[in-house]
């Protein structure tokens, strides 16, 4: 993100805590695939990465007078989306029905259809299984597109510590995958 985005971000917080919907909407159209991608990442599950935007950005809203221009809102909104992927992991266990995202080719067999499903459920169920650090760390790398520095910030690690939860949760992927992606 540019330093110019950055300080839209910030601009915009401002405008809403004063009073500015509009600002708070631009903040919202910026920022949603992005929370979305890692709340899905986290989850696997298309209805519960919703929850847990809305949830993210509401609380955002309710909030907007604490925010302050320490960081970058990007950041600040990665911690919320975070902590509501967390503390709605203790109570909800995903539905992993939904093809969030995934675009099957119309000259595609059935047969080639079903089977290409079964693996990305077995994919999704795979990742669901990991720990709730790994799985944050996962989201936020690979569907987030975030650097290890910026995943570090995120979850209050180092760039070394996020490397080895990366490591471990392929590690525990590969043998539940193996055979599966082949």
């Amino acid at each position: 993100m540019s330093t110019a985005s950055a300080v839209d971000d910030d601009v915009c917080m401002l405008a809403f805590q004063q009073g500015d919907s509009n600002s708070f909407e631009r903040l919202v159209e910026r920022h949603e695939a992005f929370a979305w991608r890692v709340a899905f990442g986290f989850f696997g599950d298309e209805y519960l990465a919703k929850d847990a935007l809305q949830n993210a950005f509401l609380r955002i809203y309710i909030h907007a007078a604490k925010y302050t221009l320490r960081g970058k809102f990007t950041a600040f909104l990665k911690q919320i989306v975070i902590r509501q992927c967390l503390n709605m992991s203790r109570g909800n266990k995903p539905n992993l029905i939904a093809d969030a995202g995934y675009v099957v080719d119309p000259r595609t067999s059935p047969s080639m259809k079903v089977a290409r499903s079964q693996r990305w459920q077995a994919v999704r169920e795979a990742i669901v299984s990991l720990p709730p650090i790994q799985k944050l760390a996962l989201s936020l790398r690979y569907m987030g597109g975030q650097i290890y520095q910026e995943i570090a910030s995120a979850l209050g690690l180092t760039p070394k510590a996020v490397e080895c939860l990366l490591w471990r949760a392929r590690k525990a992927l590969t043998p539940r995958l193996e055979g599966i992606l082949e």
